[in-house]
């Protein structure tokens, strides 16, 4: 995962290779092993992609893209937050338009 995923202000028509999608809720277990699991979250976060899209788990997936997230903090984690904050990327195209619907 990036170490720091850009926000873009305003609306999706500005250039952009991120977008939030939404939030994955991981079952109950310790931040370590969520942290060692990315192909699981990565597999959770297409799922998100493909509601927030309204297709398949690899609706919007093209070639040179994919999905990143961003855990809660360990603290957050301890506290219960198990939101799992997921995002769309594009390696190879800039969008200037929402992935949603």
């Amino acid at each position: 995962m990036p170490a720091d995923v850009p926000a873009v202000q305003g609306a999706c028509t500005r250039p952009h290779r991120f977008e939030y999608v939404g939030v994955w809720t991981a079952p109950y277990g310790t931040y370590e092993e969520v942290d060692r699991s990315s192909d699981t979250v990565h597999r959770h976060c297409r799922e998100v992609v493909a509601a927030y899209t309204k297709g398949t788990p690899n609706a919007g997936l093209a070639r040179g893209a994919g999905t990143t997230y961003r855990l809660p903090s360990p603290e957050a984690w301890a506290r219960g937050d198990r939101g799992i904050r997921c995002f769309h990327w594009s390696d190879d195209r800039v969008r200037t338009r929402s992935l949603k619907g």
